[in-house]
């Protein structure tokens, strides 16, 4: 949202003409695109990389599932710093197996318990 409307605040001044002379105004310019390319790069690998390990867990329940083992261990996903990533602020899988998410997503996959395990 912020790209959009600094874009259409550039569009309004292009068509004013005055900011095509200002040295200032144009490295200005280039600094918010620079920064919010970086911004975006940042939030699109931290998102690539949590979408991979939610993957990686959802596999191995289904194998564990498969070979009938009750109470599945999966890998927790990793700490990410990113503000744009939504595992950030909302709950997941815990190391204890008594935790809400992991008893709610050990009925979601008919499972006895799920148990996060760190990875190192």
């Amino acid at each position: 949202a912020a790209v959009c409307a600094t874009g259409m605040v550039f569009r309004k001044l292009a068509e004013d003409q005055w900011y095509l002379k200002d040295r200032l105004f144009k490295g200005l310019v280039c600094v918010l695109i620079i920064w919010a390319i970086w911004n975006y790069a940042d939030a699109y690998h931290s998102l690539t990389k949590t979408c991979s390990e939610f993957q990686i867990q959802v596999n191995e329940i289904q194998m564990q599932k498969e070979a009938g083992i009750g109470d599945v261990t999966i890998p927790l996903l990793s700490e990410t710093e990113s503000i744009y990533n939504p595992v950030k602020k909302t709950p997941n899988v815990s190391l204890d197996k008594d935790y809400w998410f992991n008893k709610w997503m050990a009925l979601y996959y008919g499972v006895n318990s799920i148990t996060g395990v760190e990875i190192k």
